[in-house]
């Protein structure tokens, strides 16, 4: 039996499904699991005066500050991402992720160069890692088997379900997970949302695009990132990257995937 749990945060419908365990206990742990993401979205939130984010935003050149272990493990994801896209996923939108120096040891950030009122958007990028933290509580309630997902883009399995691994749809057809994750990020929604942060226009290249690896954060990142690069570039990154996947919807309809 899988049982669904439901909450609201982050501006997403979040779900979890877990099976294999009884029904009480189930709710309880998804109680548990539910308060933790909460609690991520009060530190990484851009909208509350109190969170790191806002925090972050006050720093004048040259200024160091302490920050939660959420935003210290979000930004070095988003630092990784940035890198290894060659800056099509960016955070600060090009405006300053080079002036951020991270201490993770400390848990403290400090802004260099001229940038100063560095303004962070963890928004494509937190459902994910709110995805990931939570796994551990998962695991911690001794739940093997589970489901996590964060509105309609972003999921991550743990286990199986019912003997077999967790499916959900990639453009109208099955795709079973198997201790991974998967995010999409396109213009079906919100239209044409997603910008290039080198250019700051609008990412006009592919209609939809589809990222599956182990992490959920990451899986956000380079799902946002596919949209801007250009198609032999997603293949190439796939190519070089064990264990990710990258999938693309073109404006002609054309459906390509590369791992």
């Amino acid at each position: 039996m899988t049982y669904t749990h439901h909450h609201e945060a982050m501006n997403a419908p979040f779900e979890i499904h877990i099976a294999g365990k009884e029904e009480n206990y189930a709710r309880q742990a998804a109680d548990a699991i539910f308060r933790e993401i909460d609690h991520i979205e009060s530190n990484l939130s851009r909208f509350s005066e109190q969170s790191d984010l806002a925090r972050i935003k006050l720093l004048e050149p040259g200024q160091s500050l302490k920050v939660s272990r959420e935003t210290m493990e979000c930004l070095l994801v988003a630092l990784w991402a940035t890198r290894e896209t060659d800056g099509a996923f960016d955070v600060t939108l090009g405006r300053g992720m080079q002036d951020l120096i991270l201490d993770p040891d400390a848990l403290s950030l400090q802004v260099s160069g001229k940038s100063g009122a560095l303004a962070i958007d963890l928004g494509g990028i937190g459902k994910g890692y709110s995805l990931d933290n939570t796994a551990a509580i998962v695991e911690d309630w001794g739940i093997e088997n589970a489901l996590l997902t964060a509105g309609p883009s972003t999921a991550l399995a743990m286990g199986r379900q019912d003997g077999d691994a967790w499916s959900v749809g990639l453009h109208g057809r099955p795709v079973n997970l198997r201790e991974q994750a998967i995010s999409a990020s396109g213009k079906d929604i919100k239209g044409a949302h997603v910008l290039d942060p080198r250019t700051g226009d609008p990412a006009t290249g592919h209609e939809k695009a589809w990222a599956i690896c182990p992490s959920a954060a990451l899986a956000d990142a380079l799902s946002t990132a596919f949209m801007v690069m250009d198609t032999a570039s997603v293949k190439a990154f796939c190519e070089s990257h064990e264990g990710i996947q990258g999938h693309l919807l073109s404006r002609d309809g054309a459906f390509m995937s590369f791992a």
